[in-house]
Parts: C-alpha cells; sequence; structure tokens
C-alpha cells in the first residue's frame, strides 16, 4: 500500500510555543508556531480518515507543557469543529524530538506524556524516538524502556523493526549516527546497516529521526542516508532532525521524502475530502 499525494499541503492553523534560542543568536527564548497542514492522499488505509505525521516539537507554553501537547488538544479541538476527521479516524506517526525547555536548548527529557496523549486520541500511533527523547525514568537504558513502552499500550516505539497498522507497513530507526557514547547515537556504519535491514523488509512507510539529504542545497540531511535509501523501493520516509523550507521531496521516482521538523502534516483521505471540506 502506497501513500501518494493528491493535493498539496495547505497550512491551516498554528500552535505557538516558546522555544530556547542558540546562544551564538543570543540566548534566552523566542516565540515558535508549529504549522498545522492538510494534503489529500491516495493510499489511505480504509479504516482510516487520515494520517498525522510530526516530529522536532522541541519547546513548552508558559505553563511548562510541552508543545507536542498543545498539538494534541489543537488537533482534539478541530476534530471536534469538523474541520479535520475524528481523532479516532486518525493513524499517528513520529518521527522524534517531542521534548523542548525553553530555557535550555539541546535539552533532553521523557516524552512519554506526548505519546499518550497523541495515542489517546488516535486509532494508533508509531513512531522513533529522536536524540532528545527519554521515554520513562530511566534516560540510559532506551532498550528496555522501549520494551515496556510498546506493553502499556501508548504507542510502538520502532528501532530496526516493522509494524501493521490499519494494513499499512511501517518500519523505523530510532536515533542519528553520531558519537556512540551520547544519548540515541550510533557509529554511521551501525545506523546505515539497520536502515538497510528495515527497508529490505519492504514498509509503506520508513519513519527515521535524522533523514537523507534532498538533491537541493537546502534540503539538509544525511548523504549516507540518502545513498543507502536509492538502493530500495520504499514508497514513502518520513524524517526530521533538519528542517527544511519545503515539507517534501522526490529522492528517486520510487521514494518521496516527508519532512515533519517543527511540522504537523495530516494526510487526509480522497473520501473524507470529497465528503467534508
Amino acid at each position: 500500500m502506497s501513500l501518494r499525494l493528491t493535493t498539496p499541503f495547505v497550512a491551516i492553523h498554528a500552535v505557538e510555543f516558546l522555544e530556547a534560542r542558540r546562544q551564538r543568536d543570543g540566548g534566552g527564548a523566542f516565540q515558535r508556531s508549529v504549522q498545522i497542514e492538510i494534503a489529500t492522499a491516495a493510499g489511505i488505509p480504509a479504516s482510516l480518515d487520515g494520517i498525522v505525521l510530526t516530529s522536532d516539537l522541541q519547546g513548552q507554553d508558559t505553563s511548562g507543557r510541552l508543545a507536542g501537547l498543545l498539538l494534541a488538544r489543537e488537533l482534539a479541538t478541530l476534530a471536534a469543529r469538523g474541520e479535520i476527521p475524528g481523532v479516532r479516524r486518525l493513524g499517528v506517526i513520529v518521527a522524534g524530538d517531542l521534548f523542548g525547555d525553553p530555557a535550555r536548548r539541546s535539552g533532553s527529557g521523557d516524552v512519554a506524556p506526548v505519546w499518550r496523549a497523541l495515542s489517546g486520541q488516535a486509532a494508533w500511533l508509531v513512531g522513533v524516538g529522536g536524540n532528545h527523547d527519554h521515554f520513562g525514568s530511566d534516560p540510559d537504558n532506551f532498550l528496555v524502556d522501549r520494551t515496556i513502552f510498546n506493553e502499556v499500550g501508548i504507542g510502538h516505539l520502532l528501532d530496526g523493526d516493522v509494524v501493521e497498522r490499519s494494513g499499512l507497513r511501517i518500519g523505523g530507526v530510532s536515533g542519528i549516527a553520531g558519537r556512540v557514547d551520547r544519548y540515541l547515537r550510533r557509529s554511521l556504519d551501525e545506523q546505515i546497516a539497520m536502515i538497510h535491514a528495515v527497508a529490505n523488509a519492504q514498509p509503506d512507510v520508513l519513519v527515521l529521526h535524522e533523514g537523507p539529504a534532498g538533491h537541493a542545497a537546502e534540503l539538509e540531511g544525511n548523504a549516507a542516508i540518502q545513498h543507502a535509501l536509492q538502493s530500495h523501493r520504499v514508497p514513502l520516509v518520513v524524517c526530521g532532525h533538519r528542517n527544511w523550507p519545503v515539507a517534501t521531496t522526490g529522492l528517486s521516482e520510487r521514494t518521496m521524502v516527508m519532512n515533519t521538523d517543527n511540522r504537523a502534516l495530516l494526510l487526509l483521505s480522497e473520501s473524507w475530502a470529497a465528503e467534508y471540506r
């Protein structure tokens, strides 16, 4: 089953929050927003009216609520108004980094509450962990916490595995390539090997935190991942970690990439869009 855009993305709503500014830019916090963007897509499973894709919501509001919690609330509000499908008719795919501290850039923390909030309103949630995400109380024990996390029904946290949801095969690899002594980083060789292994299982959607570079200079990413994916037939790659000026690009004739960094992309089924919009 392949997801394919049939209309371009259009922004319909913004969720405001505070994010930490880089020290080289003066430090402190600044006002940021995540855009909720919608497009219609072919290939949405019949049991769903849409799929939400998001990542890199690295901030909080003035009350200390994580940006992902604000997004979950706004999705519920829009659904109640009939502007988007009912939340129980949505799947959710997360590409990592749902923690942010306005007082400290590059901070890490527990994102299980965000996953719980999003999955509580969705038909299902799957995704990967980013390099700023902790799951549970022990940030140094990702794999153990991942097992516990999946067992309690919050969602399915992918790392080298593939699951099926509503007929879609969704695979993923958490973390990034980098210094192996730091949290949720692997050597480049190990990360690429895991991506190859998941891609070989022929998922409909491959979820990565650190994604491939695009063909244009402003589409920053990992060139080694780009090269690795070119040898596979993966219809859709969802990734974050680096912000792109556009949400989508074609990696090849076989592969579309959707960049979800500080975005909430909602793929609507053509049947729902025709009836309600």
